[in-house]
């Protein structure tokens, strides 16, 4: 009787089994290789920071000479992989000195110091794991006008009391939790409440600080 059917019913066992652990190693590849479900929660990053601005505004009512100035304040933000986002409440001090229109009755130029809340939101990407770019909105709200020289009129009444900006900038991050950075803010809004010029006032600024993040 031919031995040719047996080999195969002997064979078949050892066939399945080779099919059935082929097909667990597939499966097991396959898990291996898809992608896990990130469920890391986004980082929570406090910080402080101070620098400072140089100013300057587009209409001949002012000196359009950059002038030095002062913000600092306090930072919080999320981030995650490449991307953030970021609230800052910053004390800006700027200063405003007028080349005309700005007169009191006795013909003296207005020269004031403006302090002003800052509000920016930003968004930020890490172009590299040492550099992060940031651009988004910026809120203003003024505290207080002081004056600087005999000027004998009521400075709050010349500029706007709110403001919204433009802000871009980049940021390094160093050693110690500690950063440095530069911004150029925009603004978008004509500061001039039309107190003494019918005038477009538009203020722009550069700034440079440094940051401590507090992990």
């Amino acid at each position: 009787m031919p031995s040719f059917p047996n080999t195969l019913i002997l064979k078949q066992p050892f066939v399945l089994s080779c099919l059935f652990i082929a097909m667990c190693c597939t499966g097991s590849a396959v898990a291996q290789s898809a992608p896990a479900k990130d469920t890391t929660f986004p980082k929570i990053v406090f910080g402080i920071k101070a620098g400072a601005s140089l100013q300057s505004t587009n209409s001949d009512t002012w000196d359009k000479g950059y002038k030095p100035g002062f913000t600092g304040g306090i930072m919080v933000g999320m981030h995650k992989h490449k991307f953030g986002v970021r609230a800052e409440v910053l004390l800006n001090i700027s200063r405003y000195k007028a080349v005309n229109n700005v007169t009191d009755s006795a013909g003296t130029l207005g020269d004031f110091r403006v302090f002003v809340i800052d509000v920016p939101v930003l968004l930020e990407y890490d172009i590299t794991p040492r550099f992060t770019i940031l651009a988004g909105p910026q809120y203003t709200d003024m505290l207080s006008v002081k004056t600087l020289n005999s000027f004998a009129a009521d400075g709050t009444v010349i500029f706007k009391p709110q403001a919204f900006s433009g802000v871009v900038g980049i940021e390094a991050k160093l050693p110690k939790q500690l950063s440095i950075g530069a911004r150029y803010a925009y603004g978008f809004t004509n500061i001039n409440n039309g107190a003494v010029s019918t005038d477009t006032w538009q203020s722009s600024a550069i700034q440079v600080y440094a940051a401590y993040r507090i992990k």
